[in-house]
């Protein structure tokens, strides 16, 4: 949802195409909000909404990072328009993009971060407030394996999750760049089907 309360739902396609649509809207043309990213042949991998849904980042086939602004103005529809993209922080696909609302450690202020995985096996977390790639970098997590899936956990989501291709899992204190955890294979797999089991899950 966005700063105006809006459902949106988004979808990002291998034709470089970024849709989000607004779920209260009768007509689809005008639910939509369409983005595209700016090179040839550049997929859309995957996208998050951040701040309140006003920021759309996307993962892009050609290592990238792309930012869409996502703001009403004067009772407009959002534009859309591309805002930058982050360039440096990944050598191959980015699969994953998601953002994140932490608690700084040793105080009670809350700030957005975005992580980002990729094919060249770095899990990297960026502050997207700040003015350049450089300034946003926070953490860089070398996992070493090409990466699926990330996420964020803990009381004030100080942990990070990094899931590979490969069944293994790794987890991380972001910011300290501390590896916690490794859980390989069929370990992982075969730890997560006991919690299930005795869940009762089937």
């Amino acid at each position: 949802a966005n700063n105006n309360h809006t459902p949106l739902i988004i979808s990002a396609s291998q034709d470089g195409t970024i849709k989000v649509f607004d779920i209260r809207s009768n007509r689809t043309s005008q639910a939509a909000i369409p983005m595209r990213l700016n090179l040839a042949k550049e997929q859309a991998l995957s996208v998050s909404l951040g701040y309140g849904g006003t920021l759309a980042a996307v993962g892009t086939n050609k290592a990238r990072i792309s930012f869409f602004d996502l703001r009403y103005a004067s009772g407009h529809n959002p534009s859309g328009n591309l805002m930058g993209s982050y360039v440096d922080s990944h050598t191959e696909e980015v699969t994953q993009v998601r953002f994140q609302t932490v608690q700084q450690p040793g105080n009670n202020v809350k700030k957005t971060v975005l992580a980002t995985a990729s094919e060249d096996g770095l899990l990297t977390i960026h502050d997207p407030s700040q003015p350049s790639e450089e300034a946003a970098l926070l953490s860089v997590l070398n996992v070493g394996i090409p990466l699926r899936s990330v996420g964020f956990f803990g009381p004030a989501y100080e942990g990070a999750y990094a899931l590979t291709g490969n069944e293994t899992m790794s987890v991380w204190h972001w910011d300290s760049a501390q590896k916690v955890s490794d859980v390989g294979g069929y370990g992982l797999r075969g730890m997560l089907s006991d919690v299930v089991g005795n869940a009762g899950w089937k």
